[in-house]
């Protein structure tokens, strides 16, 4: 485990640009939480909840390894449209995010997985579980990402 502990520290030294998910064993399919960090410096959260599904649309910035700004652009129903900000909204102040990663259980469930979390805290910016790697993307995922929305 030494080695992929080692792997995702030298892979995401500079920003953790990959699609996440938290880690939180069988709690996740009551309600989860789905991060996608892109290359273009921009991201989603994807909240699925019995009680519905909503989704943080947020830009970040490289501030130095292991360390990026974050600042979220909107909050808003999974089905309402994707339109940008208005110009009357102000954005909100940047947030610093020191990342780290180590190696802890996965919930209730007996393995062992790697977990990125703030310094200092058990979650992730506005996550209160760290976050375990789904996949990572290439910038052909961002490139395929903006001829869809063209």
């Amino acid at each position: 485990m030494n080695r992929e502990l080692e792997r995702y520290r030298e892979r995401f030294r500079t920003a953790p640009v990959a699609v996440w998910s938290q880690a939180s064993g069988t709690f996740a399919v009551i309600m989860n939480e789905v991060w996608t960090i892109r290359p273009d410096h921009t991201g989603t959260i994807e909240l699925r909840a019995g009680s519905g599904d909503s989704r943080i649309r947020f830009e970040w910035a490289e501030a130095g390894e292991f360390h990026i700004r974050v600042r979220m652009l909107d909050w808003r129903d999974a089905d309402e449209a994707d339109d940008p900000p208005g110009e009357e909204d102000e954005p909100m102040p940047w947030i610093d995010v020191r990342y780290e990663f180590d190696v802890q259980p996965l919930g209730d469930i007996r393995a062992q997985v790697v977990q990125m979390h703030e310094v200092g805290r058990a979650g992730f910016w506005l996550s209160e579980f760290p976050l375990m790697l789904d996949r990572e993307l290439s910038p052909r995922d961002d490139a395929a990402r903006c001829s869809v929305r063209a």
